[in-house]
């Protein structure tokens, strides 16, 4: 129920008070957003990034997507900030589902005896059906790396905090992952669109509008027995420059990572 009149000890809210959560949650969500890109691109800069880092990195909304991810932190911090004003704590059903493993253990169950090889299909068709996955659905990471109450660093602590601390990969470092709806940041038709892109700003991105043409870009620096790459990507800093540290050779040269419609 909403009023015109109340404040933040009143059951009933105003319009004025909801406007002025919305607005604490907006703060909140950008200077998160800020403060998490800062720090991670920091650690790329300084060969300090985790493969953690690195995934979270490469799995950033973007464009549309990442318009999308911010309206939905928006509207969920509000909420928060709403529901903790009126001490309105919200109850889920506790479901304690088994494990993994024994999930699939259970479903494909079987002994070495009884595999044979097949004479048709081989490895190559769980691989498509990978491919054909990531034309499909693409769950971004949360852009923050800290909470949006409290400032809360993911990485320096244990509290199970909403939404980016104890979300998706994440949750069971804290005990239990904070229920969290997830978005799909790809169309879902099979459209190759882990090729071309998936919404407009990446397929800009991914072509050269120079020409009549708009052929796809292509790497202008490295080729593969006279076939083309994907072309490098633009980003500042470089999440791919491992061979140095692989290598401990401090002259081998670092390539950018590729660009193409899908990060993963």
């Amino acid at each position: 129920m909403v009023s015109f009149e109340g404040d933040a000890t009143d059951p009933h809210l105003s319009i004025k008070l909801i406007e002025k959560y919305v607005n604490e949650a907006k703060a909140n969500v950008d200077e998160s957003y800020t403060y998490s890109r800062r720090v991670s691109i920091d650690r790329v800069k300084r060969n300090a990034a985790g493969p953690a880092d690195v995934l979270r990195l490469l799995k950033q909304p973007s464009g549309a997507s990442r318009e999308a991810v911010r309206a939905a932190d928006y509207m969920d911090n509000t909420l928060h900030l709403i529901k903790s004003s009126l001490s309105i704590h919200a109850r889920h059903p506790l479901f304690v589902l088994p494990q993994v493993r024994n999930v699939s253990n259970h479903i494909l169950k079987t002994v070495n005896s009884d595999v044979d090889s097949d004479p048709l299909y081989t490895h190559l068709i769980t691989i498509f059906g990978q491919w054909t996955d990531h034309d499909l659905t693409f769950t971004p990471h949360s852009p923050s790396i800290r909470s949006f109450n409290g400032a809360t660093d993911c990485d320096k602590s244990c509290a199970n905090t909403e939404p980016s601390c104890g979300s998706g990969e994440t949750g069971h470092i804290f005990g239990a992952r904070t229920i969290r709806q997830q978005l799909n940041t790809l169309t879902s038709f099979i459209d190759a669109g882990q090729v071309y892109g998936s919404d407009d700003s990446k397929a800009h991105l991914l072509r050269i509008f120079s020409t009549d043409e708009g052929l796809l870009r292509v790497n202008k620096k490295h080729k593969d027995n006279s076939r083309d790459l994907l072309p490098f990507t633009t980003m500042g800093a470089n999440m791919c420059a491992t061979r140095r540290r692989m290598t401990n050779n401090d002259s081998a040269e670092e390539v950018l990572c590729f660009s193409a419609g899908v990060s993963d």
